[in-house]
């Protein structure tokens, strides 16, 4: 479908959203650790606010997608243009210390980075919807194949300092993300 000329198209990949945390925040074990389960085998993951996706996409609606010359991601032909709103590209540990510094008061956070298969697995048996586990699931294999990867840093610098950073969205939300931490300062 991208190497037909006939009908304009821009593609556009949503990255994994801040507001996912929401959900996926690292959580505090018996042992009074934390713990951020991520299934990202080592590669940074792009992330972006919901707030900041319109920064890319609403331009699109002003103007005609035009043939590329660069080759798209899945593809050796040349092809409509492959947008994506990335605001952050970090890997598990960064995103766990960034947990650390700005939402836990430096209480340690570890990153565990087990297959998509485990996670999705352990997801259902802490009562996720197997519907939305295995969706996350399929979202964090593409999110790991060398197409979606080798494709993203162009548009992360394309972004770069238009939309929030991850460590500035934590700050924003940090009191609803953690009240039992933040009950005081409140």
């Amino acid at each position: 479908m991208n190497a037909q000329e006939d009908m304009p198209i821009d593609f556009t990949f949503m990255p994994f959203y801040y507001q996912n945390f929401f959900g996926m925040k690292p959580q505090k074990g018996k042992d009074g650790e934390y713990a951020l389960y991520l299934p990202l085998a080592g590669k940074p993951s792009h992330m972006v606010s919901v707030d900041d996706c319109g920064i890319v996409i609403a331009p699109l609606f002003g103007r005609l997608p035009t043939m590329t010359k660069k080759t798209v991601p899945w593809s050796s032909e040349k092809g409509w243009p492959v947008l994506a709103p990335i605001a952050s590209m970090l890997t598990a540990d960064e995103i766990a210390e960034a947990f650390s510094e700005v939402c836990l008061k430096g209480a340690k956070v570890i990153a565990i980075e087990p297959p998509v298969d485990g996670w999705v697995q352990a997801g259902i048996a802490q009562g996720t919807p197997e519907l939305v586990a295995k969706d996350f699931g399929n979202m964090f294999g593409f999110f790991q194949t060398d197409s979606y990867c080798n494709s993203r840093g162009e548009a992360f610098l394309e972004c770069k300092g238009k939309m929030t950073d991850f460590k500035a969205w934590l700050e924003t939300v940090k009191a609803a993300l953690y009240p039992e931490v933040w009950a005081e300062a409140v």
